[in-house]
């Protein structure tokens, strides 16, 4: 039922709905992203200012602000699996934190990267995170606490990752790039890239990439859906245990 306003009869309107009508609320920087945890009570925000900000939906007031929490601009913030009390970020500082919310000096620990850090998504499992920078993207697992540097580095693009999710049924990595490619990734095997859809333009965010995901599945089937080219079995660069690997020329 939609929602309906009385008529004014008080200094403010009255919903006839459940619950309250939250406010405003202001952070005085713009926000990157946000991340609203799993009991639907905490959300986290990452901003220009390089703080992140922790906040109660009941009484829709801050309870926590990390100041400078990057030495640039905040990207993006996620709560772990684990715990409403764990988050990541991700900034363009080119670092990677896991933070604690409960302690006094809430930083466990920090990954660095090559170039600033555009996206992050986690993995197969709950320790794993994944962390996309310029055309590549890290594989680390949290339980290492970055001590002992991604388990996994992948090149699988010419142009910078603008966005990424991880098919969580196909246990892949799916990621989206300025070079206007959407790929499937298999972090499981040496040579890592499944296959690719080319198609015009460049791809930019979670509703372009869901977008490109229904189009790959209709080529699985022989359809063949605008101006897209399917890239079969390219051996792209993987790079393990620190080595260095070859940058994907299609």
């Amino acid at each position: 039922m939609p929602t309906r306003l009385r008529p004014n009869t008080s200094s403010a309107n009255t919903l006839l709905t459940r619950g309250t009508v939250p406010r405003d609320l202001p952070t005085n920087s713009q926000i990157n992203s946000i991340n609203l945890g799993s009991s639907n009570v905490k959300l986290v925000t990452g901003s220009n200012d390089m703080s992140i900000k922790l906040w109660d939906m009941q009484s829709n007031e801050a309870i926590q602000d990390i100041t400078r929490a990057h030495d640039d601009l905040v990207k993006e913030v996620l709560f772990t699996d684990r715990s409403e009390s764990l988050l990541v970020s991700a900034g363009y500082d080119r670092m990677v934190k896991l933070w604690d919310t409960r302690m006094a000096t809430p930083l466990v620990a920090s990954g660095e990267h090559e170039t600033a850090v555009e996206c992050i998504c986690f993995g197969k499992t709950k320790d794993q995170l994944v962390a996309a920078y310029g055309n590549s993207c890290a594989v680390w697992d949290l339980r290492q606490l970055f001590a002992q540097g991604p388990t996994l580095t992948l090149r699988p693009h010419l142009k910078a990752i603008l966005t990424q999710a991880y098919d969580h049924v196909r246990e892949r990595i799916i990621t989206g790039s300025a070079d206007s490619m959407l790929k499937f990734i298999d972090p499981d095997v040496l040579f890592p890239i499944q296959y690719s859809v080319e198609r015009e333009g460049t791809v930019l965010d979670q509703d372009g990439l869901a977008a490109n995901r229904l189009r790959h599945r209709r080529q699985q089937f022989g359809i063949c859906a605008g101006n897209e080219r399917r890239v079969d079995h390219h051996p792209h660069a993987a790079d393990r245990g620190g080595e260095d690997g070859q940058r994907d020329r299609e």
